[in-house]
């Protein structure tokens, strides 16, 4: 009872708005993959060898070990995020 009285209504108020020339609006919804910045590296100060010569030989190497992955995984980061980018335009401008 109640599902026809709201169809009825409806009904009444969509004939109400075509008999009396209300415009309908068409919305288009456009999604678009967002750009990626990269972010800014940080500076970094350079370490001198008296500050490292008190520290002992397997510190020094973890901490270059640890230095070379970060570059390697800086390196691979903004790689990812240039293919990323290039397929966000290629579908952007589609």
């Amino acid at each position: 009872m109640l599902k026809a009285a709201l169809t009825k209504t409806f009904l009444v108020i969509m004939i109400g708005m075509i008999v009396s020339g209300c415009p309908s609006t068409t919305v288009t919804v456009r999604s678009e993959f967002p750009i990626l910045p990269k972010p800014e590296k940080p500076l970094l100060e350079k370490v001198s060898s008296d500050e490292v010569s008190g520290l002992e030989q397997e510190v020094i190497q973890k901490i270059v070990d640890n230095d070379s992955k970060l570059k390697d995984y800086s390196k691979k980061l903004e790689k990812v995020i240039d293919e990323y980018n290039e397929f966000a335009k290629s579908k952007n401008d589609h």
